[in-house]
C-alpha cells in the first residue's frame, strides 16, 4: 500500500509539473510600469541612467526572464524621453542604436501598432554571436516601449508569440 501511496504522489506531481510547464506564462505589471505583459517564469529587473541622442539622461527600466537556462531570454524596457514632444523618427532611431550596440545585421522591419500607438516589428541578427533578437517597439506618449526576444543559435522560443501579443499599455500619461 505504501508504494502505490508514493506511485500516486509522484503521478501527480508530474502531472502537476508537466501543467506547469505547459502554462507558464503569467501577467506582469510593473508600478509606474504604465502596461501589462504576461511572462514566463518570474521576471527580474533593474534600472539603468540612459543617456539620450539630445545629451540628457533619463531612466531606462528594464524587465526579463530566461527561463530556458540562457538559450531564450524575454525582455521589456521602458524609458521616457526627456523631450517635450515626440522627436520625428524616435522609433527608427531606437532600432538603430540597437543595431549599432549589438552588432547585428537588420532582417525584416515594418511599421506596426497597437490600438492606434505607433510602433515597429523588426528581428536581426547578431553578427559576432548569431543571437536572433525579435523586437517591437512602441511610442506612447513621451514613453518608448520595447518587447525583446532573444533567442541563441540552434534554439527556439516557444512563449514568443504569447509575450508579444499580450503587450497592453494602460496609459499614455
Amino acid at each position: 500500500m505504501g508504494r502505490v501511496s508514493v506511485l500516486i504522489a509522484a503521478l501527480a506531481l508530474l502531472v502537476a509539473g508537466s501543467a506547469a510547464a505547459q502554462d507558464p506564462m503569467r501577467a506582469f505589471s510593473p508600478p509606474n510600469g504604465r502596461f501589462t505583459v504576461m511572462m514566463p517564469g518570474t521576471p527580474q529587473s533593474e534600472s539603468a541612467p540612459l543617456t539620450q541622442t539630445n545629451g540628457k539622461t533619463t531612466t531606462s527600466h528594464r524587465f526579463w526572464s530566461s527561463p530556458d537556462n540562457d538559450s531564450v531570454a524575454y525582455m521589456l524596457t521602458y524609458s521616457d524621453d526627456t523631450e517635450p514632444q515626440v522627436m520625428p523618427g524616435r522609433l527608427e532611431i531606437a532600432r538603430d542604436e540597437l543595431l549599432q550596440t549589438s552588432p547585428a545585421t537588420l532582417l525584416s522591419d515594418r511599421v506596426i501598432s497597437l490600438n492606434g500607438i505607433p510602433g515597429r516589428a523588426y528581428t536581426a541578427r547578431g553578427t559576432d554571436d548569431g543571437v536572433l533578437y525579435d523586437m517591437q517597439i512602441y511610442y506612447a506618449g513621451r514613453r518608448l516601449y520595447q518587447l525583446i526576444t532573444l533567442t541563441s543559435p540552434g534554439n527556439t522560443a516557444p512563449f514568443r508569440d504569447a509575450f508579444m501579443s499580450s503587450f497592453r499599455i494602460l496609459s499614455q500619461q
